[in-house]
């Protein structure tokens, strides 16, 4: 954006981490003050990291490294959509990823899950499909009384409509796979 009087340099990237848009600000030091009056008064809304983190689980968008391992490929996370950039030059890896992007075969991938309980399962908790493991809870937050969570799942339990069990403790939650529309 260019040299303010400060000698700061404010950097507008756009940047949609919740399904609603937006961008990152990286803002100087000496500017953050200014800045952060300028958003207010035209119409930003301050939110905390627990409301950011809640509408990304709502969106169904992965958070490193959270949500992902080292061994997380970036279809699984979703991240081929507009984060990766399969035009750019060579970089460890390039062929699986295309192989992957020309003709899919990922057998496992983040999905979002609705749960019948109020109860906000641990992270890690186990994905049943019937008695079967598919999958463990990675992200979970409650938006408007409703328990919605990220799992990775394996290609079996994808399907909009899927009814899980997650295992919470002792206890098990019905869960329904609740494609991001």
């Amino acid at each position: 954006m260019g040299d303010d009087q400060t000698g700061g340099t404010l950097r507008v990237m756009r940047k949609d981490r919740t399904g609603l848009g937006g961008v990152d600000l990286l803002v100087p030091r000496p500017i953050l003050g200014t800045t952060w009056a300028a958003a207010l008064a035209a119409g930003a809304t301050p939110a905390g990291w627990l409301a950011l983190d809640a509408l990304r689980i709502l969106a169904g968008r992965a958070a490193w490294p959270q949500d992902g391992t080292d061994k997380s490929m970036v279809h699984e996370l979703g991240y081929n959509v507009d984060s990766v950039s399969f035009d750019k030059g060579c970089y460890l890896g390039q062929e699986v990823i295309n192989r992957i992007e020309r003709r899919g075969g990922i057998r496992k991938r983040l999905t979002r899950i609705r749960m019948d309980d109020n109860a906000v399962p641990p992270l890690g908790a186990q994905v049943r499909l019937g008695e079967d493991p598919v999958g463990t809870i990675t992200s979970a937050a409650r938006v408007e009384g409703t328990v919605w969570a990220l799992a990775t799942l394996k290609q079996r339990a994808w399907q909009d409509g899927t009814e899980l069990v997650v295992q919470a403790g002792g206890q098990q939650v019905r869960a329904i796979v609740a494609a991001v529309e």
